[in-house]
């Protein structure tokens, strides 16, 4: 039945569409209905819009005193992690153990940058700066061999890429020989062994970054230029593809598909790639957080890919984190409680956050990070008027997407709601504390059902006394 209204032109407003996501340069007189004009540790379920709280995260492993974590690499082949500390000190660690412990260390790093790996043969190809190495799964080996000052490795037709930013080579791209990351050396009569290809001749510019595409390789210099290079030795070419993409740094990219995000000063660009010749104009598509782009961490700019979530996490500072949904195109934000992050690595579905003190990993509906309370916060759009609104009636609605433990106000107009709790039944599944002969209710006086999840109530002589209750009564 329909509610009555003695007014005629009342008009009904919902906002339960929020794939517009965080846009805080415009007034939010002015954003769109389904954009947040504040943000704070929520995002939206890609399929309905709807507005969640993100989920928290628990601490699996904390660091030895004096010891800070400064990058954590896995090996997919080995199934192990590679703790990196910030003497550049390496160890190897099992995350999956109930209790996780450092290893000895097992090496140091040749460089003194944050180090970026790739998956080879038994192991994991390192380089952060210096030569590159190879940990195959025993022991960390320095390839002397390999170019002297490597900021980037990648694999491609079986070789190793690899850059050098020594005097002279900082334009040039290196192939190890066909299947050996230890040689080197180029035979000009041998095509399998080692070879190299300068990129951008004369430009004036160094190599930044490498961005592994489908079948080529894009290469981003420090002068706004980005190379394509296509096929395989001798049949290799080089096609410059614009000359306006300016890069922040050897971490700041990222790329989906034939095309990559690139982040600049101030700036998210996306590059189509798919036009092969002719300069291609990059698009700036992070106009709507622009302001939150220009306080990037210097410390650590980098776009980091999270598979399981289809996000980009853009570290800021103060403890920040722009999140960038790649179905939506749009943009959300966290922000962490005790400090900020350094890395975020995905295995399967498990997501860890790598923070100097701290390798925590995501729980779904858990509102604690690393223990402490998460806060949340959004604002939607204002609606204005030249004459004053009669607010008739408000409501707010909870769907099981709002489902993580959460508490506060949610205000519309001048009427502010207490957050409703959900009716719903607690997990009890992988809990192994006795509930049966406790006799404390189920249900307390302010109708709120306890968490069961984490203690040992009684359901069953609950139960028994809401009965015997029941009949004593009649």
């Amino acid at each position: 039945m329909r509610l009555s209204n003695k007014h005629s032109n009342t008009q009904a407003v919902s906002f339960a569409d929020f794939k517009g996501g965080f846009n805080c340069t415009s007034a939010q007189e002015m954003i769109e209905s389904n954009e947040l004009a504040q943000c704070l540790n929520m995002d939206v379920d890609t399929s309905s819009g709807l507005l969640k709280v993100v989920d928290g995260n628990k601490n699996i492993f904390t660091p030895p005193a004096g010891t800070s974590i400064k990058s954590l690499i896995y090996d997919k082949i080995n199934k192990i992690w590679l703790v990196v500390d910030i003497s550049n000190k390496v160890y190897t660690i099992n995350l999956t153990a109930e209790i996780p412990v450092l290893s000895a260390t097992i090496g140091t790093l040749t460089g003194a940058l944050f180090p970026v790996y790739a998956a080879w043969e038994s192991g994991v190809l390192i380089a952060s700066g210096g030569h590159l190495q190879y940990y195959d799964g025993t022991a960390l080996t320095t390839l002397s061999a390999s170019p002297a000052v490597c900021t980037e490795v990648y694999i491609k037709s079986g070789r190793v890429l690899a850059n050098d930013l020594t005097a002279g080579n900082e334009s040039n791209i290196y192939w190890s020989a066909t299947g050996d990351e230890t040689t080197w050396s180029d035979d000009s009569n041998d095509d399998s062994t080692s070879k190299w290809l300068e990129v951008g001749y004369k430009d004036g510019g160094k190599i930044i970054a490498f961005v592994p595409m489908s079948a080529d390789v894009l290469v981003i210099k420090n002068n706004k230029c980005v190379y394509r290079v296509t096929g395989e030795y001798p049949n290799w070419t080089v096609v410059e593809i614009s000359r306006n993409v300016d890069c922040s740094a050897r971490l700041g990219y990222y790329p989906e598909g034939t095309s990559v995000y690139i982040l600049g000063n101030g700036r998210m660009q996306y590059l189509d790639t798919s036009q092969f010749y002719g300069d291609i104009k990059a698009a700036d598509v992070g106009t709507k957080v622009s302001t939150k782009l220009s306080a990037l961490d210097l410390d650590n700019p980098r776009m980091i890919y999270v598979p399981p979530l289809n996000q980009v996490w853009i570290p800021l500072q103060q403890r920040y984190v722009l999140v960038y949904d790649c179905t939506t195109k749009s943009f959300f934000q966290r922000r962490f409680v005790q400090e900020g992050i350094i890395d975020v690595v995905s295995v399967g579905t498990t997501i860890f956050i790598v923070r100097p003190s701290s390798i925590c990993k995501v729980v779904p509906h858990l509102g604690y990070d690393n223990g402490e309370k998460m806060m949340w916060r959004f604002a939607g759009k204002r609606l204005i008027s030249s004459d004053d609104f009669l607010l008739k009636r408000a409501s707010v609605n909870i769907t099981p997407h709002f489902d993580t433990l959460i508490e506060g106000n949610i205000k519309v107009g001048g009427i502010m709601f207490p957050l409703p709790t959900p009716y719903m039944a607690y997990r009890v599944w992988h809990n192994y504390s006795r509930i049966y002969h406790n006799r404390r209710h189920v249900m307390g006086a302010n109708e709120r059902s306890y968490n069961l999840y984490e203690s040992g109530q009684d359901v069953y002589e609950n139960f028994r006394t809401c009965l015997s209750q029941l009949f004593t009564g009649i």
